[in-house]
């Protein structure tokens, strides 16, 4: 496999709202580019099994996490704790990108000190 990829190269899976690009996926982690079209919304979710983290590259949204609202912009970063209820909002005229980390519990693993 190799370490480096261009994004655009990646195959794009498509929901109406969105479309996703895998850049890895792990036992322990998963990591995808977003791409949110404007005016769509990414459907209210929730993870029971990791805590994410979205870094915004480009765009503007409402990033909603249990019922609360927060602007986000290119530059920004959200994190989400496990058990979080959220949702992600394209508000501007382009699309809304993103890239999101998913890191996953391990419950049955050593801690590492």
């Amino acid at each position: 496999m190799n370490p480096v990829k261009m994004i655009s190269n990646i195959p794009v899976d498509q929901e109406p709202y969105a479309d996703y690009r895998k850049i890895l996926e792990e036992e322990v982690c998963y990591v995808s580019q977003v791409s949110v079209h404007p005016g769509e919304m990414v459907p209210e979710h929730v993870h029971m099994d990791g805590i994410q983290v979205y870094i915004v590259s480009s765009g503007c949204g409402i990033v909603t996490l249990d019922g609360q609202d927060y602007q986000v912009e290119a530059g920004m970063s959200v994190v989400i704790p496990r058990g979080v209820r959220h949702s992600a909002r394209n508000i501007g005229d382009s699309q809304l990108i993103y890239v999101f980390m998913e890191a996953f519990y391990q419950e049955d693993s050593e801690k590492i000190s």
